[in-house]
């Protein structure tokens, strides 16, 4: 090497890394390439879904999406289209990030030729998903970025490539002539998403965050999208996942998955195991198939309809019904919430005929509602499942979801009359536990 490449090269090293960042020089004394790990911090960020919704954040993560700018995703907005959608529907999402209800949409799958031959797969967020996803980086990047290693460059903030150009050239200026190249082939399609979310779970304890990030991680593509107009856009993914998105040209989004379901699989394997254990025959088969068929065509109707009214119910922020019928509760009932609040459980899951639908649903009513009133939160909270869990006696769909299976034609007005009794029941002993335990 020449004197005066030499002297050039140490003049960009002695400029631009001292302008820019400084650097380490790898030496023996210099800190180690592995992450520091610095003192857990848990109870500042068990709310940080509140930071994430804050205005000044929001508007910030606005002007970084639209900078990015970028393809649209599986519903086809555009960056240009976002800021209309928020401004129309935002307080709903809002509300939605703050319960911990939020559902991200698939992504769309792209892929990108490599140089070296091969594909790179890659997933398209929606706008709004990047918008969302956007937000929350900007408030859990400062909690883990400085644990990250000093020699560490890429897509950090107040850092670039020509800091880690700089650090190079130090280095080789002080000696060094070995460079280690190596790329962990595939690293996020096969990195175990459990240990991923329990070294997230270390420092944020907000569990609507967790759960949102973890939503991102798992999030399907779609293989088969349909547009029913004002109904919504319907799509399935590889993974049997069903979703109905804008539901009725509303923010509203229901999905179901299907092989989430403990019972279906069980089901389905005893299904096929049957036939040839039991020597059924083609034809017995497809009559048992054809007057399954037709039992389940009208619950499925009511149940769909059924899922679309919570979805409607929930709409609105703090002037959704949900919200309305909370705040009414507690104004009527005051220091005796405790009282009625399994009845709130039990009239989520009356509507939505599932204990899990009515206890998303009204979980956030209930927290509000302790808080306001001063009592434990964690008690109520364990009387709104109770009261979800009785509630699925007199589930609309429940009942006619029974009595079609068991072929009881218009019976359902009559098994409703009869679960009432024991559900009053079960809602009296709820209601005084919650008294004396609260």
């Amino acid at each position: 090497m020449s004197g005066q490449r030499l002297t050039e090269q140490l003049q960009l090293v002695f400029t631009s890394a001292e302008e820019e960042a400084p650097s380490t020089i790898a030496r023996a004394d210099a800190e180690p390439v592995v992450a520091k790990c610095e003192p857990e911090r848990p109870a500042v960020t068990n709310s940080l879904m509140e930071a994430v919704c804050e205005r000044e954040n929001l508007k910030k993560a606005l002007r970084r999406v639209k900078a990015n700018k970028g393809s649209p995703g599986v519903d086809g907005m555009t960056v240009e289209q976002l800021p209309d959608y928020l401004r129309a529907h935002w307080p709903q999402h809002r509300d939605e990030l703050l319960r911990g209800t939020y559902t991200p949409s698939p992504v769309r799958r792209v892929e990108i030729p490599k140089p070296d031959g091969g594909v790179r797969k890659l997933g398209v967020p929606t706008a709004l998903d990047r918008f969302v996803q956007q937000a929350v980086l900007q408030v859990l990047q400062p909690i883990f970025d400085p644990t990250f290693s000093n020699h560490s460059y890429g897509f950090r903030p107040g850092r670039s490539a020509h800091q880690a150009v700089a650090a190079a050239q130090q280095h080789i200026a002080s000696g060094y002539r070995w460079v280690v190249d190596f790329d962990d082939e595939k690293f996020f399609d096969r990195v175990n998403h459990d240990l991923l979310m329990g070294r997230v779970a270390q420092r944020v304890t907000d569990t609507r965050v967790l759960k949102l990030v973890r939503a991102w991680l798992n999030a399907e593509s779609p293989r088969l999208t349909l547009d029913w107009g004002s109904l919504g856009i319907f799509s399935v993914s590889i993974a049997l996942v069903f979703r109905l998105e804008f539901i009725f040209g509303t923010s509203s989004t229901w999905s179901y998955s299907a092989l989430f379901v403990p019972a279906l699989i069980p089901f389905v394997a005893v299904v096929l195991l049957s036939v040839p254990l039991l020597r059924i025959d083609r034809h017995t088969l497809k009559r048992a198939v054809d007057d399954t068929t037709h039992r389940l065509a009208g619950p499925i109707v009511t149940l769909v309809g059924a899922l679309i009214m919570v979805q409607l119910m929930t709409l609105g922020g703090d002037r959704a019904q949900t919200m309305t019928i909370g705040r009414t509760f507690a104004a009527v009932t005051g220091k005796s919430w405790p009282f009625f609040a399994p009845a709130l459980g039990a009239l989520g899951a009356f509507f939505s005929g599932s204990a899990t639908v009515a206890n998303l649903t009204f979980a956030a009513i209930q927290d509000s509602i302790a808080r306001t009133l001063g009592f434990n939160r964690t008690s109520i909270l364990a009387l709104q499942s109770v009261g979800a869990a009785m509630g699925n006696m007199v589930a609309i769909s429940n009942i006619v979801a029974v009595t079609s299976i068991l072929g009881l034609v218009k019976q359902e007005g009559v098994v409703l009359k009869r679960t009432v009794v024991p559900l009053m029941v079960y809602g009296l002993v709820a209601g005084l536990s919650g008294l004396i335990l609260t």
